[in-house]
């Protein structure tokens, strides 16, 4: 996995790095522990957007659903299926670009791919982007318009591949795409739910597991974006590596009660 250097690290970077030393030390792990973790995070990452969308869907519903071929009977289950296969698209992404030496950027084709799996839309079904006005999301919002978005969202995408982008932390990078998607709203629906899952491009290139964002945090994320979309980002990348060691540690423990 890539590794970051140790010196000068903020104290919550370093504690990222402690836990993917923790879960690294457990290698090799066979290959069908690995894949039983990967089940579950595609499983916890999915049941978690689910809920910041305020769906409800029981845990061992989800499973069968996602891990055991099950079919959606409902609207609710159709959304989570189609948000698992943008997870999936996102993660082959990644993981083939890692394997092939292609960079491995978030571009407008991606985007738009995982905003169609996400809403479960045919290639053409969808209109690429939004064409209509949007409200702010806080008193001193300004939306850009729909005639500025793609102009701005080029812009946007430029700079996620910039030198100076690139020598930032992957938590940092994961936050600052996050919260520019968020602020341009490039989609009409669900452009939140693409939005975080965009920003796990950043992590998941650096060898690092998803944002996943359980019960317990949401009220912090809400309060740590409203801050980022305000400039202040550094609540936000100090509660994005919280939980992205949390989660490390918990895949460690997975794989320790597994061995």
């Amino acid at each position: 996995m890539f590794r970051l250097p140790q010196r000068g690290f903020p104290a919550w970077a370093q504690d990222v790095e402690d836990a993917r030393a923790a879960y690294e030390a457990l290698a090799p792990l066979p290959a069908e522990r690995l894949a039983e973790l990967a089940g579950w995070l595609l499983l916890e990452q999915v049941a978690h957007e689910m809920r910041l969308d305020g769906y409800r869907l029981e845990r061992e519903r989800l499973r069968q659903l996602l891990l055991e071929g099950g079919t959606a009977e409902t609207p609710e289950e159709h959304l989570a299926l189609d948000f698992a296969a943008a997870v999936r698209r996102l993660s082959a992404y990644v993981a083939s670009g890692l394997e092939e030496g292609r960079p491995v950027e978030l571009t407008l084709e991606l985007l738009l791919d995982l905003a169609r799996l996400s809403m479960g839309c045919a290639e053409r079904e969808m209109g690429l982007l939004r064409h209509q006005r949007v409200n702010p999301l806080y008193p001193e919002h300004e939306p850009c318009s729909p005639e500025e978005l793609p102009h701005l969202l080029r812009l946007a995408l430029e700079w996620f591949t910039a030198e100076s982008f690139a020598e930032l932390n992957p938590i940092e990078q994961a936050a600052l795409v996050h919260v520019r998607l968020l602020d341009l709203q490039p989609f009409e629906r669900p452009y939140q739910r693409v939005a975080r899952l965009a920003a796990n491009l950043y992590t998941l290139r650096a060898g690092l597991p998803p944002i996943l964002i359980p019960a317990e945090a949401i009220p912090a994320y809400y309060e740590a974006l409203l801050s980022g979309l305000r400039m202040a980002t550094g609540s936000l990348v100090e509660l994005f590596a919280r939980l992205v060691a949390g989660t490390l540690r918990t895949l460690r423990q997975l794989a320790l009660e597994g061995a």
